[in-house]
């Protein structure tokens, strides 16, 4: 009896898994129309947030910005009002602390998309070995020193790309020095090989482009 017993049940680690990767594809489908909404509103260059943005679902608003809660929400409300059950129902009846749709998820969101998108420009990159780097200094809104990247490569269609990669900050300074340590260290965190570098793009800045000790030059001597 103990036999037959022990056929037809499953063992409390294989029904707890079972719970655990339902409620794993339950959570993809409720995130899929979010970051569908996320994606789209890079594409077209539109702000997520505006002036009344409190992340919470209004369904009392109209069809259009007319509360000014911002294109992200806007954009959700049209999705529900188009007929998407699923995220309406995510929207009107989630657990307090997972809606999705916050300022910090939605941060989170764009930071998870902006990784898969690095990710990819990356693995053409080496696809194709060789490539050039341009890069520039900037200053943020809180005045903090940063260096943009931006790759030159041909990808596998023979097509000439510039590809923005990242902001890096200046933590070791803004000298020739400082400005070769933090380039050599992200262009090998990106996996790259400064070996196959076969350009750079700089300013006229001396720490930039200065013969002896600018960057360009250190990277020269390297490479």
């Amino acid at each position: 009896m103990s036999s037959i017993w022990s056929c037809k049940t499953e063992s409390i680690d294989i029904t707890s898994q079972k719970i655990v990767q339902s409620q794993i594809s339950k959570n993809r489908q409720l995130l899929q129309p979010i970051i569908e909404t996320i994606i789209f509103c890079g594409r077209l260059g539109l702000s997520l947030r505006g002036h009344r943005d409190d992340s919470e679902f209004h369904p009392e608003n109209g069809e259009f910005s007319n509360h000014t809660v911002g294109n992200f929400i806007e954009l959700l409300h049209f999705r529900v009002k188009a007929g998407d059950k699923v995220l309406e129902d995510h929207l009107k009846y989630h657990q307090r602390n997972a809606s999705y749709i916050s300022k910090t998820s939605q941060n989170q969101l764009v930071r998870c998309c902006g990784e898969v998108i690095t990710d990819t420009i990356i693995a053409e990159i080496k696809n194709s070995k060789y490539f050039s780097i341009i890069a520039d200094e900037a200053s943020d809104s809180s005045n903090k020193e940063q260096l943009s990247l931006v790759i030159r490569f041909v990808d596998s269609k023979f097509n000439i790309r510039e590809e923005f990669i990242s902001f890096l900050h200046c933590t070791n300074g803004v000298t020739g020095e400082g400005l070769f340590d933090i380039l050599l260290k992200s262009v090998s965190d990106f996996s790259l090989d400064i070996m196959n570098c076969r350009g750079q793009s700089y300013d006229g800045a001396g720490a930039m482009a200065g013969h002896t000790k600018g960057l360009s030059s250190r990277i020269l001597n390297l490479n």
